[in-house]
């Protein structure tokens, strides 16, 4: 897959040069777990837990990717998130609602 919307429906994971994210379209959340591994790590706020997801701007192979979330901060509605350049989107059959991988 080379590119995904937030017009899609199921659970993704998404990886880039520094983190992995998983995408559950259908509930519009999204984790994201650093890649201790990589090079440049830069830890956000809720790495790990699941966050809203409002807009997925562009999500494609090749490209940083940018999404809008709600961290549920107060007086802020939104955050504007931009990653590293994705290098795969992959459909996922655990979804990040069960415990699985990015749990």
């Amino acid at each position: 897959m080379q590119t995904l919307m937030d017009t899609a429906s199921g659970a993704f994971y998404v990886t880039t040069v520094s983190s992995t994210y998983a995408f559950d379209l259908d509930l519009m959340i999204v984790r994201r777990r650093p890649d201790v591994h990589a090079h440049e790590v830069t830890a956000m706020r809720s790495d790990g837990e699941p966050i809203a997801l409002l807009l997925l701007d562009d999500c494609t192979v090749g490209r940083p990717m940018v999404m809008i979330v709600d961290l549920k901060l107060p007086g802020i509605p939104w955050t504007l998130r931009a990653s590293t350049e994705v290098t795969s989107i992959e459909p996922s059959t655990v979804g990040t609602r069960a415990r699985g991988p990015l749990s």
